[in-house]
């Protein structure tokens, strides 16, 4: 192995980039494996764990240039004796980094241990002053940084800003940043892929030029108070021809005509607070190439998204969460809209007895099915499903949930079924050799010892991958993990 071509131990090496134990091993083995390991580990060096921590912060904290150095010292900030004693690096790990949170700079400024005597004032100043020191170390020796979490200092002004922020992919805006701020980073950083704002108002023009001046924006998330900001909404527009990803938190900030603009989105997430107001106009758009759609909204009626996913035929994944109430002939009509997506592999469906025969229909048509979630506002009687599930169901489907209770004015909802009922439709899924399944439950469902018993056997047959009772079906990490839409980024 120690002979094989850098080339070929780099592609080891890249597989093994999430086993940080196998991949921090190799720093052993020999310079060349060692050179070759550094890199790939010192893109995010954090996420190996409490093992690796001690290390980390050690390089970091050996990395300030001399003359930060001198400066805390003039401040009286005593740093700690690793500081004072560390031997000389042998790379320049810093230049790897590739993401850069405020996690980071804090965990290293409380490493930086220092002793200011009965003035909590200048213990404050000497913390920022470190974590200023820290920031212009990384923005200058980082000049192939990817992510970053924008802190409240503002960094775009230390030296090496523009070589860094040119390249940056992605920006995470968590706090509230004023519209000059994004006005002056809009001026070097241009090639961002991926942009998070949590909060903004409808005067933050700052923002709209950042926007506007990426060269190929594909995935925005934004969470506002405010409705129908026209600039955002022009800004938006303007990178229609790249834009893949949009997701709305809090209210839906844009207006609906410029929403219709984006015709090239791959998914499209609204996690709302509020009824939308031009309720015709969403349910004209039109999204040719939509794949996948998550809703979480209390307030506008279930019809209009019934509508906007009639004119959406490739989507393979539809999502809810909160909902307003659905009368029968809209769950019918929904069944019938989203039995016209042959590619659909995740559906949320609200269960209703009335709508077996229909569910029969839609197994035929959505052939790809690898996961359902039925909701209900009601206590259901679930052998009827079961049978259904067991004996009509996609030789593809592999993830069940049962929920329940995610309606606005719903107090209790539940599913109910006996332990013979489902020792059969574990039986019948073993006989009709299907893919192990994943069942996650309501809570509010009772559990008894001859469940826990059942759920067991058939965990252990394989017939069963897992059987557990969770709140929020999206909460659960593989499914987290699977559903994270969006820019996959590889940190070379």
């Amino acid at each position: 192995m120690a002979q094989l071509p850098a080339d070929c131990l780099n592609e080891i090496f890249e597989y093994l980039s999430r086993d940080g134990k196998s991949l921090i091993s190799c720093l052993l083995v020999n310079r060349l494996w060692c050179e070759i390991a550094v890199p790939i580990i010192w893109r995010n060096p954090w996420r190996f764990g409490k093992a690796f921590v001690q290390s980390v912060l050690l390089c970091h904290i050996a990395s300030l240039p001399e003359g930060s150095m001198d400066l805390l010292n003039e401040c009286r900030a005593k740093l700690s004796k690793e500081r004072l004693v560390a031997p000389p690096l042998l790379f320049d790990y810093i230049r790897y980094i590739r993401i850069l949170t405020p996690f980071e700079i804090e965990m290293i400024s409380s490493a930086m241990a220092w002793t200011i005597e009965n003035d909590e004032i200048h213990a404050q100043y000497v913390k920022i002053l470190i974590e200023q020191e820290l920031y212009k170390m990384f923005i200058n020796k980082c000049p192939n940084l990817k992510q970053l979490q924008l802190p409240e200092i503002p960094i775009w002004y230390f030296p090496g800003a523009n070589i860094c922020f040119d390249k940056l992919q992605r920006l995470d805006c968590y706090h509230d940043v004023p519209s000059r701020s994004y006005f002056e980073l809009a001026q070097v950083c241009r090639n961002l892929k991926r942009l998070i704002v949590r909060i903004f108002d409808a005067q933050n023009y700052g923002l709209t030029s950042l926007i506007q001046n990426q060269h190929a924006l594909q995935h925005i998330e934004l969470t506002s108070d405010d409705i129908d900001i026209q600039h955002i909404g022009d800004a938006l527009s303007s990178q229609a021809d790249s834009l893949l990803h949009v997701y709305f938190h809090g209210k839906l900030c844009i207006p609906t005509n410029s929403l219709a603009t984006l015709v090239n989105l791959r998914s499209l997430k609204l996690n709302l607070v509020e009824e939308v107001k031009d309720r015709k106009s969403l349910e004209s758009v039109y999204f040719p190439y939509l794949e996948v759609f998550d809703v979480d909204d209390f307030f506008t009626p279930f019809y209009v998204y019934t509508n906007l996913i009639s004119k959406a035929p490739n989507l393979t994944r539809i999502h809810w969460g909160t909902l307003t109430r659905a009368s029968i002939k809209e769950l019918k009509d929904y069944i019938q809209v989203i039995s016209r997506c042959p590619n659909l592999n995740f559906v949320t469906l609200w269960y209703h007895d009335s709508i077996l025969d229909l569910l029969d229909q839609l197994f035929l048509a959505c052939s790809r099915l690898e996961g359902i979630r039925f909701v209900t506002d009601t206590v259901v009687w679930a052998e009827k499903l079961f049978d259904l599930l067991a004996n009509k169901a996609p030789r593809s489907l592999k993830i069940l949930n049962l929920g329940g209770g995610e309606y606005y004015d719903v107090e209790y909802a539940d599913w109910e079924f006996t332990n013979e009922v489902l020792d059969t439709f574990l039986q019948t899924w073993k006989l009709e050799k299907r893919k192990p399944l994943s069942i996650y439950i309501n809570p509010e469902s009772e559990i008894s010892y001859n469940c826990i018993r059942i759920t067991d056997k058939y965990i252990k047959d394989g017939v069963l991958k897992t059987y557990k009772y969770v709140d929020f079906f999206d909460e659960v990490e593989c499914i987290r993990e699977s559903w994270d839409a969006g820019i996959n980024y590889r940190h070379n």
